[in-house]
């Protein structure tokens, strides 16, 4: 993986301990789209709470910019919705991207969780549980949270892996929290345990097809762990079984490209890179490593189109000036 690839790995996971509350009355018109989310508000007990309040707030529609321990929006909407008698809310038409979503009902405390929505494939099922006022074995769940986001940015892992530990004993459906104990661990480097913590994860979301996005991002955490043992193939495996998993992630498309690249695989590495790029065409890496394979393959015009690609999506770097250079040779040796 280049730094670039490291880097959009490291916002994916770093979303994965986001739990800070976000709040803002924002115009709902840009969180339209041809996504559908469902969802249920339960008490301790399991038992529905009819007339809830639900909101869901947009928190950014595509890559998102972290600082500190804060996520900067990129596009913002806010959507309020009411429980059924069933405790269950469904919201139709909601655009891509990561959402929080917040519950809250007279007698209980609110609770929320993020969720990244697809437009064109099932998303999760949120299942949020509302602790009584005055339970205070749960009362301090949302202030727990996001301690522990707190201490994984400050690189804290073994207190974050406590506080999400002690979270998931109060919410054992929450796989983004399960995640961020599994990234604890990588980032401590005990590959080890960060690896059977993402199979844990990988084989409980996989029973459940709207959990599919969290399945990939289990085995995409598998194939990091690898990738940082030097395993190449295991490494390109995972990237692969995340891709069958949620086929709609360019980065873990990319990763397997990259590994099949630096071992000489060029069709394969084609192969995946076409994929990231079908996936995210205004990301501009892919289209530079397809130019380098087909320059490899000897077939100077797709390499041409490739590169002619890359340099409208990113005109002014470093990588532009080789591009360049490259692209204003192969066009001289055709003339």
């Amino acid at each position: 993986m280049n730094a670039e690839a490291r880097r959009l790995s490291r916002i994916m996971r770093l979303l994965a301990v986001f739990y800070l509350v976000v709040t803002a009355f924002l115009a709902a018109q840009g969180g339209l789209g041809r996504g559908r989310l469902t969802g249920v508000v339960l008490d301790e007990e399991k038992r529905p709470i009819p007339s809830a309040k639900v909101i869901l707030v947009l928190l950014g529609k595509s890559e998102a910019q972290i600082s500190g321990s804060k996520l900067l929006r990129t596009d913002s909407a806010r959507l309020e919705l009411t429980t059924d008698e069933d405790g269950k809310w469904r919201q139709n038409q909601i655009g891509g991207g990561w959402w929080n979503i917040e519950a809250s009902a007279e007698g209980y405390h609110s609770a929320n969780r993020d969720c990244f929505v697809r437009e064109l494939s099932s998303n999760p099922h949120v299942e949020l549980i509302l602790a009584k006022v005055g339970a205070p074995e749960t009362a301090s769940t949302p202030s727990l949270l996001e301690k522990a986001n707190d201490l994984y940015y400050a690189k804290k892992y073994d207190e974050a892996m406590a506080a999400f530990r002690d979270y998931l004993k109060r919410a054992p459906w929450d796989m983004m929290a399960a995640l961020s104990v599994a990234y604890c661990l990588q980032d401590k480097g005990d590959l080890d345990a960060a690896i059977a913590e993402f199979e844990a994860i990988a084989k409980k979301t996989s029973k459940d097809a709207r959990d599919a996005y969290l399945t990939g991002r289990a085995y995409a955490g598998m194939a990091e762990c690898y990738h940082e043992r030097k395993d190449e193939k295991s490494a390109k495996a995972f990237f692969i079984k995340a891709l069958e998993a949620f086929p709609n992630e360019e980065l873990w498309a990319y990763n397997a490209g990259e590994i099949a690249y630096a071992h000489g695989q060029i069709d394969e590495a084609i192969r995946y890179y076409e994929k990231a790029r079908t996936i995210s065409p205004s990301w501009a890496d892919p289209f530079l490593k397809l130019g380098y394979c087909w320059l490899t393959k000897g077939d100077n015009a797709r390499a041409i189109e490739a590169f002619e690609k890359f340099l409208k999506l990113e005109p002014r770097t470093k990588r532009t000036e080789d591009a360049a250079k490259i692209l204003a040779g192969l066009k001289k040796e055709g003339m």
